[in-house]
């Protein structure tokens, strides 16, 4: 055998290839659906921490914007955000959305909801679009009474 091919051979055996005597554990597909849910948990536990980080600096952003406002007057807030906190305008609208709204997206950074779909910041900001729509749909098909 070229020892091209047994590099190649080499390669795609489990990373710690046997030499004579030794015991090569070669994994299960029970035992990888246990790895993969084990890691698939922590991806949805990120992505909330994700959504908490992102509610926490909008909270921060708000207050920032209201200091700023105090004592510069209006006008500094884009050079702010971009120049000292290093984000885009749009990221730090985002964050403030997140926060001003934390009680409705309550329920879904609640430990009960770690299988949820609603754990990135995207979907959150989704949910709350969608949110919106809906009151703006149940506030115009109430008739007036006046």
């Amino acid at each position: 055998m070229s020892e091209a091919l047994r590099r190649f051979i080499g390669s795609a055996l489990p990373a710690a290839s046997a030499s004579m005597g030794e015991l090569v554990v070669v994994p299960t597909a029970a035992s990888l659906a246990t790895e993969i849910r084990n890691e698939h948990s922590k991806v949805m536990t990120a992505l909330a921490d994700s959504l908490r980080a992102a509610i926490a600096a909008g909270k921060h952003l708000s207050h920032a914007k209201a200091l700023l406002k105090k004592e510069k007057g209006h006008g500094l807030w884009q050079d702010y955000v971009g120049i000292e906190c290093g984000l885009s305008i749009r990221t730090a609208q985002n964050y403030m959305h997140l926060a001003k709204h934390e009680a409705q997206l309550a329920p879904l950074l609640s430990d009960k909801a770690q299988g949820s779909a609603f754990l990135s910041q995207n979907a959150a900001l989704k949910f709350l679009g969608d949110e919106r729509k809906k009151r703006k749909k149940r506030k115009a098909s109430k008739p007036d009474s006046a």
